[in-house]
């Protein structure tokens, strides 16, 4: 067998030969290879996903010819029997053929074998590799490197953890400070490095872990350590020493009291497989040290242990203060801390007070809250330079003024610059909320620096205290400028009452106004994707996206590489970037939605059903969108729960009950329940109501409820349905904002049995909409449907050389449905396999298309509509 080794390593064996120099000196060469083998989900990649990640620069003809020779230049190197080409379009690597490291250690995580994954895991992904020319590749080999390493520092993690449960405190020391490595950026892994040293007894190790970490922030980014970090060591300080002070894994410590380097984490060292001494060997050296504690020690012991029981007795004496006592704090009661001065330099704190006080002024003029400038007491003047509010005495102001959110800051010296950098913090336990990157300036004139902080701070705050943002605030890009913050959030409330277009204006001002700010631009996008369907513009606003910020914050890399799959119809790929995505969101948010829409695509009905009932329908502006019913009420439709659907829309639909997805939501529950009378009934709801588009939408609903019914059985209710809608609604727009007017007559048309009539608007649409090779189809296949079956082939003709634009199963759907047409069910089927190797949004309504009818009993297309696990 093969052996492809890509982790820390380039290395290709074959038997006891090593192929790697020849592979090496062709880099697309090994860079084709590694994709192959290595890419999520493991297995085949279509030939148009190869060559646009290869070779982008070349047409399509060149580019397959550029595939076609590397493939044969593969085969030479590593064999024919290696290479799989299935249809003629999907390649793939012979797993019986070839092993290989990623997907050896992928296979050992989700077996739980954490210890075999960490060997399996010495280094990045192809170190210090690269291949001109292949953008999209560098950016899926950037992604690889991180999302490999942050596993690897999780596997690292749940080695230690199992280590201390069962008590091989070495085992424990070695494999936290290894995952600590691994992410040398994280404070909060550096924090939880600290603790576990200090858990299992070796103060010592956490206070020099901290000191590395301090002095990695120090020269790699200029930095102090965050308050949080400071507060846990010094807390470990403070406490009285019990116990062995020697480091755990002392034998090892050497080598590692500097691993806080960015050259040394990003070669990623080999997991470190030392020698386990035995817990008898432990306990006695703890016994020795505790023996040999000098006397000054011992002294210094036993009075740190009487001021603490003298402490312990005072808090246990004072009155006790009662919940009824302590008055409630109010969110929108801001106060703002002068900010620490940790320059050293007495004659900068008034500095502190500056930026206080043009933060104050700030808040006060957006109108966030009732803001206070900090005071160590009220009725008293305005702090004095350089003091602070601390511990009990912050809590305690906050509780009198009912101050529930502390703006606080600190700033230092970095060369002749200031930095200064602000925090939103709990006034109960301090926990830091969110935080601004520093700002710099010069510190001969810091009045640029105070007014970007000013700004910053501002952002932040309004970002933390509005719940549609809340649930990303903590993990998008830094906060932009307060008057790009506030075009963007006038976006969100333009897109909540449908105002579409005026959305992606307030999205691409938010933008325009701070160059940084990409997340209006993701937002923007999908917005021209899904409710405006411009799939070019969705396209090009992507790819200035990317352009703009190549390296994004983690939030808004996955949000995109969510949207860009969703754009290319890879919806195993969306999932992948959706699970991703849910690493940086609240739990129960908005965002856990993407995994049920790609779920769903995929025809996953288990993985749909977990993300739909993970979405909090309970939490605040849970339903600022009605449209989230739509993922909702597709995952439940596709897993079978149509009962529980119906309860849940009646249940908390809330202010929705009426909206028309909301309403479909129901129909096709009461439809697969065998429930006709209800599903005429729900529709009826939606006519004659006094909003935009009603009456297309009430005709979209009616094609929705006429196809369910007829899928499921229930033809002539269906019809029923169609009829009454065409009687209802005798006219339409030939436009509307809310969706194609004849396009969904036209299907209504057809559940009604009047094929003329629908004949007649599939012909206009043919002609109208010549970019598109759905109504050009729809089409034909009527066409063939009514026996003009040489008209037929003739425009079946020219999808041979349509032009692929968008998402590349619209077109093999397309020529699906002229197979349909023309009975060739063999033919159809294929396409359909083919369009939705990688998911489809029409998966979870194929058996409702009525071009599909015939299929319906033809045993390899209810195989394809049959869900996968």
């Amino acid at each position: 067998m093969i052996e492809l080794r890509m982790l820390g390593v380039t290395q290709l064996r074959m038997g006891e030969a090593d192929s790697s120099p020849s592979l090496v000196a062709h880099p697309r060469l090994l860079a084709l290879l590694s994709f192959l083998s290595a890419a999520r989900p493991f297995g085949s990649h279509t030939r148009d996903e190869l060559v646009a990640m290869f070779w982008p620069e070349l047409d399509q003809e060149h580019a397959r010819a550029a595939l076609r020779k590397a493939l044969h230049r593969l085969r030479k190197t590593i064999g024919e029997d290696t290479i799989i080409v299935a249809g003629g379009e999907t390649i793939g690597i012979a797993d019986s053929a070839v092993w290989c490291d990623v997907a050896a250690f992928h296979d050992a995580l989700d077996a739980g074998r954490v210890i075999d994954a960490l060997k399996i895991y010495r280094g990045d992904l192809l170190p210090g590799f690269f291949v001109g020319g292949a953008p999209q590749f560098e950016r899926w080999l950037d992604a690889e490197r991180i999302e490999l390493r942050s596993a690897a520092a999780g596997a690292a993690w749940k080695a230690s953890d199992e280590a201390e449960r069962s008590g091989d405190r070495v085992s424990c020391a070695r494999w936290a400070r290894y995952s600590a490595r691994l992410t040398p950026d994280d404070e909060q892994s550096t924090r939880r490095l600290i603790s576990t040293l200090d858990r299992i007894g070796d103060r010592t190790g956490a206070i020099r872990a901290y000191e590395d970490f301090g002095r990695y922030l120090a020269d790699e980014l200029d930095l102090p350590p965050s308050k949080e970090t400071d507060d846990l060591v010094a807390a470990i300080r403070m406490r009285p020493l019990a116990g062995p002070t020697n480091p755990i894994g002392a034998e090892s410590s050497s080598s590692e009291r500097h691993s806080h380097s960015r050259r040394e984490v990003h070669s990623a060292p080999v997991a470190p497989f030392l020698p386990e001494p035995s817990t008898q060997r432990a306990s006695s050296d703890a016994r020795a040290t505790q023996s040999r504690l000098p006397g000054y020690r011992l002294i210094a012991i036993s009075i740190a242990v009487a001021v603490s029981l003298a402490l312990a007795v005072t808090a246990l004496t004072r009155r006790p203060t009662a919940a009824a006592d302590t008055p409630s704090l109010d969110m929108n009661r801001i106060a703002v801390m002068v900010p620490e001065n940790n320059t050293g330099r007495r004659d900068l704190d008034l500095v502190g007070l500056e930026i206080q006080d043009w933060v104050t002024r700030g808040i006060q003029e957006t109108g966030l809250g009732l803001v206070f400038p900090a005071q160590p007491d009220v009725g008293r003047p305005v702090m004095t330079p350089g003091s602070t509010l601390r511990g009990e005495d912050e809590r305690e102001w906050a509780s009198r003024l009912r101050v529930g959110t502390l703006l606080k800051g600190r700033y230092y010296l970095r060369g002749d610059s200031l930095l200064i950098q602000m925090s939103i913090v709990s006034p109960l336990d301090g926990h830091v909320i969110a935080t601004t990157n520093p700002v710099s300036g010069p510190v001969n004139d810091p009045i640029a620096a105070v007014d970007g902080v000013r700004r910053k701070a501002i952002a932040v705050l309004a970002t933390v205290r509005d719940p549609a943002l809340a649930q990303w605030a903590r993990s998008a890009s830094q906060p932009p400028s307060f008057e790009s913050y506030r075009e963007f959030s006038e976006g969100l409330e333009a897109r909540n009452r449908d105002d579409y277009e005026g959305a992606v204006r307030k999205f691409e001002q938010a933008s325009a106004l701070d160059s940084s700010y990409v997340y209006p631009l993701l937002m923007a996008t999908e917005i021209y994707w899904n409710q405006l369907d411009r799939t070019s513009k969705a396209d090009s606003l992507l790819k200035e996206v990317r352009r703009k910020a190549p390296h994004m914050a983690p939030f808004d890399d996955a949000y995109a590489d969510v949207l860009e799959a969703e754009l290319n119809g890879k919806f195993d790929k969306m999932f992948e970037a959706a699970q991703r995505l849910r690493r940086y969101v609240t739990p129960g948010s908005e965002w856990e939605l993407y995994s049920a829409t790609a779920a769903v695509a995929l025809r996953r009905p288990a993985e749909a059903m977990r993300a739909a009932k993970s979405f909090d329908l309970h939490r605040p502006a849970a339903l600022d969108s009605r449209n989230v019913f739509v993922p909702i009420a597709n995952a439940y439709h596709l897993a079978g729960e149509n009962e529980a659907l119906l309860e849940l829309l009646q249940r908390n639909a809330g202010k929705w009950q009426g909206a028309t997805f909301v309403v479909v939501g129901k129909m096709r529950a009461a439809a697969a329940l065998s429930r006709p009378q209800e599903v005429i009934a729900l529709w009826r709801t939606l006519l004659h109501r006094n909003v935009p588009g009603a009456d297309v939408l009430a005709m979209w609903a009616a094609r929705q409820g006429a196809s369910e019914l007829r899928a499921h059985g229930l033809r002539d209710a269906g019809r029923a349905l169609a009829i009454e809608a065409l009687d209802s609604i005798p006219n339409l727009p030939a436009t509307s904002r809310v969706g194609p007017p004849l396009f969904n007559k036209l299907q209504v048309l057809r559940e009604a049995g009047r094929t003329k009539e629908a004949l007649v608007i599939a012909r206009a649409r043919a002609q109208h909409l010549t970019r598109n090779p759905f109504p050009t189809a729809e089409y034909a296949a009527m066409l063939a449907e009514t026996g003009d079956t040489a008209a037929a082939k003739r425009i079946e003709s020219r999808y041979r050389t349509w032009p692929s634009q968008g998402d590349p199963a619209a077109l093999l759907l397309a020529r699906a449905f002229i197979a349909a047409g023309l009975n060739d069910k063999a033919r159809a089927v294929a396409l359909l396999r083919v369009a939705c190797e990688h998911g489809c949004y029409f998966a979870n309504y194929l058996h409702t298309i009525i071009l599909f009818d015939g299929l319906l009993d033809y045993p390899p297309f209810q195989d394809l509509l049959r869900p996968r696990r």
